[in-house]
């Protein structure tokens, strides 16, 4: 019953990337987060999408069971 924070469609455009434009944004989201009094930081990612999981590791998200959903 706490509250979790979800990041959803999270991009840096491709000519964009590794310029630490994604782990600012992350960062920023995060401090939303604690200031809003989360407890957790929540993504889910395509299978596919291994460079963004290497991504996400490095700025300290770990992998967490799996995501399922439903169109309402």
């Amino acid at each position: 019953g706490r509250t979790v924070a979800v990041l959803e469609s999270v991009v840096v455009r491709p000519d964009q990337q590794g310029k630490g434009l994604g782990r600012t944004l992350m960062e920023h989201a995060g401090q939303q987060g604690t200031g809003a009094g989360v407890y957790k930081l929540m993504l889910s990612s395509n299978l596919r999408r291994t460079e963004a999981h290497a991504f996400y590791e490095r700025i300290g998200f770990e992998k967490h069971g799996h995501s399922f959903y439903k169109d309402a």
